[in-house]
């Protein structure tokens, strides 16, 4: 279990893609990067959902990133701390050539969450 803080991010995942958490974890992370599928809590409520840990295509070099698009979650949280389960590993973190083949991606790995939760 991971414990995490919850960042507020640049905001292109809930304009372009998927409302995500952007996480800050409290400890070091230390599953090999990737997507997969993660049980949440928030407020001592649990949710299911699909996370990204590593790097992202257009984010800082060398810098890893732990985002969660939580399911049926839509409040906002910033600054609380949050824990993190994973549940099962959906596939390794790629480059895509654009927003819209990333949001297809994205649909595949909610679907594959769901699968695995």
């Amino acid at each position: 279990m991971i414990k995490a803080i919850v960042e507020k991010g640049l905001g292109v995942g809930a304009k372009e893609l998927v409302p995500t958490l952007n996480l800050s974890p409290l400890k070091e992370v230390c599953w090999p990067h990737g997507v997969y599928a993660c049980r949440v809590e928030i407020a001592d409520n649990w949710y299911n959902g699909v996370l990204h840990w590593g790097p992202k295509g257009n984010g800082e070099p060398g810098r890893n990133y732990l985002e969660v698009n939580v399911f049926d979650f839509a409040q906002d949280v910033y600054g609380m701390e949050v824990k993190l389960e994973f549940r099962g590993f959906i596939r390794e973190v790629r480059k895509f050539e654009n927003l819209l083949d990333l949001k297809a991606q994205i649909q595949q790995d909610i679907a594959a969450a769901n699968q695995l939760l």
